[in-house]
């Protein structure tokens, strides 16, 4: 860190400050009672700055000079003697003044070109800068522009999907919905126990029986019973496939009248008495669903979940209006409506 020589301080960060040519010290401007405005002239002018110590010394150098050869001189010598020493020994300060004015100005030349060449550098890696620069400002405006493409085409296909996803839902409701119809004139009827004397046809004949309802060969299409699954206790659903569908709707309404129907009923008298439920039959699709929404009405408070010719009906209290489920986006609608958690799909 450099001080003044005068008042041998630190110089701030940016101050002004002036550098002496003959002794090359630097002082603060108020330290050799300059303005800034001097400063200023001398650098724009290139005027060379000799501190007052320097300038002091200069003085009195000419000054004990003058004054050596004054009493070297006789008194009563010409007069014109001094003054030609006086102009001699000024010329000589002057020739010295314009020497070091010279040299400082070589140095100040140098120093100036050393500082063009600097600048030239800068300016040219300046240059290579702005090059790289637009460069990859061209670069990003273009990925920029492809970014946005890319956006606008994700948009446009998501739109797309979006379209495509609703209309295979639809799709799907409307194959699910054509699968039911062709259940519409079927039934299912569980609970009924095994009998090795009595085919499917009879048992339902039997169903009739205890519901009033005459059951004939003519009114069948098809009957059949499947095969039990390993956790049920009785011998397996009975399918019954009505010619019309008049005749499988007299058949339910029969059985909605009839609400205890169980196994005595039908004349099987050993073995625990068993509940027989009379159900439209309904495709794999629609069993799943029916699944789904027993939990959901379970888990969220609604008291009835019913079948009414293929279709599930959903309905939290009496007085409101029955909610037509078919599908899982129903159950989901129903869920947002009334503050309830997402339904989940009954696992197969």
């Amino acid at each position: 860190m450099s001080f003044c020589a005068s008042c041998l301080k630190g110089f701030a960060n940016n101050v002004y400050r002036v550098k002496c040519l003959a002794c090359t010290n630097e002082f603060h401007l108020q330290c050799q009672g300059l303005k800034k405005e001097d400063y200023l002239f001398m650098k724009d002018n290139r005027k060379p700055f000799t501190c007052s110590n320097c300038t002091k010394t200069r003085r009195g150098s000419i000054s004990s000079q003058e004054s050596s050869e004054g009493r070297n001189s006789p008194t009563t010598g010409d007069t014109s003697s001094t003054d030609n020493v006086s102009t001699a020994q000024l010329l000589q300060a002057i020739n010295g003044l314009r020497a070091e004015v010279k040299s400082a100005n070589v140095k100040y030349d140098k120093y100036v070109n050393t500082l063009r060449e600097e600048l030239k550098d800068i300016k040219a890696h300046l240059n290579s800068y702005s090059d790289l620069i637009t460069k990859n400002s061209e670069g990003i405006d273009k990925l920029a522009t492809e970014l946005t493409s890319l956006t606008n085409l994700y948009d446009s296909v998501n739109l797309r999907f979006s379209a495509l996803e609703t209309r295979i839902i639809e799709l799907e409701g409307q194959t699910q919905d054509n699968e039911q119809a062709l259940l519409v004139n079927c039934i299912e009827i569980n609970g009924i126990p095994s009998s090795e004397n009595k085919n499917a046809l009879d048992l339902v004949k039997l169903v009739g029986t205890a519901l009033n309802v005459d059951i004939s060969e003519q009114n069948i299409n098809n009957c059949f019973r499947r095969r039990p699954n390993a956790a049920s206790l009785d011998g397996g659903a009975i399918f019954v496939s009505f010619l019309r569908k008049i005749d499988k709707d007299n058949f339910m309404r029969a059985s909605r009248r009839t609400r205890n129907l169980t196994s005595r009923d039908l004349g099987f008298q050993t073995g625990n008495a068993s509940k027989i439920f009379i159900n439209h039959s309904l495709t794999f699709a629609k069993r799943k669903l029916l699944n789904s929404t027993k939990i959901f009405k379970r888990e969220n408070n609604f008291k009835f979940v019913w079948i009414n010719n293929g279709n599930i009906l959903l309905k939290k209290e009496e007085s409101d209006q029955p909610l037509l489920i078919k599908s899982m986006h129903d159950l989901q609608k129903v869920a947002s409506k009334n503050g309830a958690p997402s339904a989940t799909s009954c696992p197969t």
